[in-house]
């Protein structure tokens, strides 16, 4: 496949190698210098999800790494154009995934868009193929994550259940409604939600669970998602949330729900 990257972008790369990954680099940027780290950060990452899910994998990892979330929407509207209108504005973008094997990530001073995530993408869709799931593709990815937002996935489902920010859960394996929803509440949602699943059935259940999710209507656990999603929630509820995380999350909630009041009032 024959790859398009920004011209200006473009011109700027330098290339640093390691066993698992192709690094690509704008020239003399907080990325570049902080290379070693990144290096080291990838290869843990890459070697505990093969672990933890007893895979092997023959790729090699292709990441982009842009210093600025605007210039890596711009690269992201270069490889999907057909889901943009000329006049439409560019958007801020921090990571995204290219399947097979390419991930296109911000790296600067204050947006490192590294670690697990986008990897775990790249890694389950080399063993099981593209699922159909959002829910479940995000959820195992912030499973790995463990954190939003640098606060426990749990303490974010905890308080997002209480205040009722989210209802009927069991809904999202379905895309339309998952993508109805605010993702800053439904990725550390689902995240939770998955982690607790990998306990409560086991690595080879959860395997067949996710491979399921390959065609639309072989949806597993359909006939008793709500339970289990039930289920969940009783477990979350008993979730002691640390202090300080608490008053984090609850500030950071009321700042999405006046930004969200803000824009509603502009668009009247």
């Amino acid at each position: 496949m024959r790859l398009e990257l920004l011209d200006d972008y473009k011109k700027t790369l330098v290339e640093y190698t390691s066993d698992h990954y192709v690094f690509n680099v704008p020239g003399d940027s907080f990325a570049e210098r902080e290379i070693a780290s990144i290096i080291a950060l990838q290869e843990k990452c890459f070697e505990e999800v093969l672990r933890a899910f007893n895979f092997k994998s023959n790729l090699t990892i292709k990441y982009y790494l842009f210093s600025s979330p605007l210039e890596c929407g711009r690269q992201y509207r270069v490889l999907h154009p057909e889901e943009y209108d000329d006049n439409d504005p560019y958007e801020s973008v921090n990571g995204y995934t290219l399947c097979p094997d390419m991930i296109f990530a911000t790296y600067n001073e204050s947006i490192q868009c590294v670690g697990y995530h986008e990897d775990v993408h790249i890694l389950m869709n080399e063993q099981f193929g593209n699922i159909t799931s959002c829910f479940v593709k995000e959820g195992i990815a912030m499973s790995f994550d463990k954190e939003w937002w640098r606060i426990k996935n749990e303490y974010w489902a905890k308080i997002i259940m209480e205040k009722g920010l989210l209802a009927n859960i069991e809904t999202y394996y379905e895309n339309d409604r998952f993508f109805e929803q605010d993702d800053r509440y439904t990725y550390p949602v689902a995240g939770a939600f998955t982690s607790w699943l990998l306990d409560r059935i086991g690595l080879d259940a959860y395997k067949k669970y996710y491979a399921s999710f390959i065609k639309k209507e072989s949806y597993p656990l359909r006939s008793y998602r709500k339970e289990i999603v039930e289920e969940f929630i009783k477990y979350i509820s008993k979730i002691e949330v640390d202090k300080m995380a608490g008053l984090t999350i609850e500030k950071t909630i009321e700042n999405i729900e006046k930004s969200k009041k803000l824009r509603d009032a502009s668009l009247k």
